[in-house]
């Protein structure tokens, strides 16, 4: 007998780290990759830094550091299959930033996967939505 077991996200707190240091708080949706959450991506300005706008796009974020892995996606499908993607390639996201960072300063080979994880997951959303796929925003 076969059994299939299917991933369930569940919401949870995360905290990104904004470019000027400063952290936001906010709600994050849990991945089938340990380590990972898909958050709201955000943008702040230097004219009020207090203030962050939602973009209307997607991130994945690595919970350990705060930061967001690549750049966001425009939905929530493609930041789900990013996520996805994302786990087959060799990081152990459970890991600290300084240890992710090490590991890709001595294998540049993870940062062009990681790339290449987006542009697929990018391409996914893309031709999900044209064909009239899930667009639903997790709200």
């Amino acid at each position: 007998m076969t059994m299939t077991v299917t991933f369930v996200p569940t919401l949870i707190t995360a905290e990104i780290e904004m470019a000027d240091r400063r952290r936001w708080t906010t709600g994050a949706e849990t991945t089938p990759v340990a380590g990972l959450a898909i958050v709201p991506a955000f943008h702040t300005t230097r004219d009020d830094p207090a203030e962050a706008d939602y973009t209307g796009g997607w991130s994945v974020l690595h919970l350990a550091s705060g930061k967001t892995v690549t750049s966001p996606v425009p939905d929530v499908a493609q930041a789900r299959e990013l996520a996805r993607r994302l786990g087959t390639v060799p990081i152990d996201w459970t890991a600290t930033g300084q240890a992710i960072k090490a590991a890709a300063a001595a294998d540049t080979g993870l940062v062009v996967a990681v790339h290449e994880a987006w542009l697929d997951a990018y391409a996914f959303g893309a031709d999900s939505i044209e064909k009239g796929g899930d667009d639903d925003d997790g709200c």
